[in-house]
């Protein structure tokens, strides 16, 4: 019985070793088993089936070949946190007078409306030494908006504001930034003599909760950040 364990471990070793090796093709037709093991700055590592290790820059090998390597680099730039460097401040715009257009169904006589716009602008750092193309970005902009006459504090009802882009190449070590779009936020006041039959705060402001990206390459997620990182918890 100890035999055949100790076989079965070997049998399973040796597949997950060769299961990492691959063949691969240059573009004169040239053919070798190798193993990816490293990035380094715009080439990868490479260890021959015996046991020879050294660098070479992907553009040597055929376009798919090229495809796979960029993937796996991407992959192994991303574990290591030397990818992209994603950061997000909010901001927004200066109340003005909303029209009864603006206001969302909560119009009343007696309540004044201000309309103004949160956004965030957006980082984008490249730490790596290769340029970054074919990547895109979805991103969500987590709001609240607030109860009239709310009976106590953040009371109101959630609201997702979503966008996307296709980012252009990145330059090793440069930074892209963006702008979101915008929402539209409303903040509420009573006018002088009237007040809520049921009591609640005379005022209220719309609120910007947060900010979630995913970054692809292609259909592959690479990146999942958030601010706050609570919001990584919740369902995309």
């Amino acid at each position: 019985m100890k035999s055949i364990l100790l076989l079965s471990l070997f049998l399973l070793s040796t597949l997950q070793a060769s299961a990492q090796m691959r063949t691969f093709t240059d573009k004169q037709g040239r053919t070798m088993e190798a193993e990816l093991i490293n990035v380094v700055g715009s080439q990868v590592r490479l260890k021959r089936a015996d046991g020879a290790a050294f660098n070479v820059a992907p553009t040597v090998f055929s376009e798919e070949d090229q495809a796979f390597i960029q993937l796996w680099m991407l992959r192994k730039l991303n574990e290591r946190d030397n990818l992209l460097t994603t950061s997000a401040k909010s901001s927004k715009t200066r109340p003005r007078e909303a029209s009864p257009q603006e206001v969302m169904g909560r119009e009343s006589q007696g309540i004044e409306f201000e309309l103004w716009e949160a956004l965030y602008k957006v980082s984008l750092e490249n730490e790596s030494d290769l340029t970054l193309k074919d990547f895109r970005a979805e991103y969500r902009i987590h709001i609240l908006r607030s109860d009239l006459a709310a009976q106590k504090r953040n009371q109101g009802k959630p609201e997702i504001i979503s966008g996307k882009i296709d980012l252009p190449p990145i330059a090793p070590h440069a930074t892209f930034e963006f702008e979101t779009v915008k929402a539209k936020m409303l903040n509420s006041a009573l006018k002088p003599g009237w007040v809520y039959s049921e009591g609640g705060d005379r005022e209220s402001e719309d609120q910007i909760e947060g900010f979630r990206i995913r970054i692809y390459f292609k259909d592959e997620l690479l990146v999942d950040w958030a601010n706050p990182t609570s919001l990584l918890k919740n369902r995309w």
